[in-house]
């Protein structure tokens, strides 16, 4: 990957009276050393930051729009979904993927 990269924005609505903006989701690690937010303005954008210290630690960008995410209770790992049949999952250690093959899934919100 170049350094710098662009990331996507999408422009506020002039059109339209009281737009969204600002963070629309966050959570917070089970440990709660680290913060995950995504901003209205960039909703394919993932930043995780670390909150002992107040600095980004990781941006993580996704192709479609980020609709939710959850944290495991159980383990340091955060899922995010797009409205896909897809479930993307975050560790320290690393990120993947799990698709789940049913026809017309669309995976909108965590719970």
């Amino acid at each position: 990957m170049e350094l710098p990269i662009s990331l996507p924005f999408q422009k506020l609505p002039t059109n339209k009276p009281n737009p969204k903006q600002g963070i629309g989701l966050l959570s917070w690690s089970k440990d709660s050393q680290y913060l995950f937010t995504r901003n209205d303005s960039m909703p394919t954008v993932l930043w995780k930051w670390n909150s002992q210290y107040l600095k980004l630690v990781a941006i993580l960008v996704q192709k479609e729009a980020i609709c939710a995410m959850a944290r495991d209770p159980t383990a340091p790992r955060l899922v995010l979904c797009t409205g896909s049949s897809h479930l993307y999952m975050w560790t320290p250690l690393g990120a993947y993927c799990v698709s789940i093959q049913l026809p017309q899934l669309s995976i909108m919100d965590l719970k």
